[in-house]
């Protein structure tokens, strides 16, 4: 039996499992400690960064065959943690080969790429942040658009901030990858 979005009390628990087996998407969510929290829609300028930074992304990929990239996935963190970063990648050593592909990836994604939008609150990219890292999320990159910064975190708690002049970088994570800093904010 699948539950409508619409009909489900915001003040019950889910499970990730239940979360995916969820219809009428007309609105965009995530699980966050088993609650739906719904997020906003992506602004025009959003929808760019994304676009760029996955494109960018999918090309190097397709040139160096070390795992797969995707948007707007939700990841399984844990049985009440189901994330949609803007941008995520799996190395391939990291992808299940029995993976079903109408459920929630099964497990953190190795980098996590999150654009931020007017409606977020620091304290909230923050403790999404700190979820990742617990998951095991080697890299998370948080762009902000107003500001035109990159923030990286890592999952041993380091962060260092990117302005314009810098670029992000793969590191070991995906050796060879650059993307210049600017080009995410033409």
């Amino acid at each position: 039996m699948t539950a409508q979005l619409e009909l489900v009390s915001r003040k019950k628990t889910y499970t990730v499992d239940e979360f995916m087996a969820m219809t009428d998407r007309g609105k965009r969510y995530e699980l966050v400690e088993g609650e739906l929290v719904e997020m906003s829609g992506p602004s025009f300028q959003h929808g760019k960064i994304i676009l760029k930074i996955g494109a960018k992304l999918q090309y190097f990929l397709e040139k160096n065959l070390v795992g797969e990239a995707a948007s707007g996935s939700t990841f399984e963190l844990n049985p009440k943690n189901g994330p949609v970063p803007d941008v995520a990648f799996v190395r391939t050593e990291n992808i299940p080969a029995d993976i079903d592909p109408t459920k929630a990836f099964p497990g953190a994604p190795d980098l996590a790429i999150e654009v931020m939008s007017p409606s977020d609150k620091w304290s909230q990219v923050i403790a999404k942040v700190h979820r990742y890292q617990a998951a095991g999320v080697k890299i998370i990159w948080v762009i902000d658009p107003f500001d035109q910064n990159v923030f990286v975190y890592y999952q041993n708690n380091r962060k260092k901030v990117l302005g314009l002049d810098d670029e992000l970088d793969g590191e070991d994570l995906l050796p060879g990858f650059k993307l210049a800093i600017k080009d995410l904010f033409e």
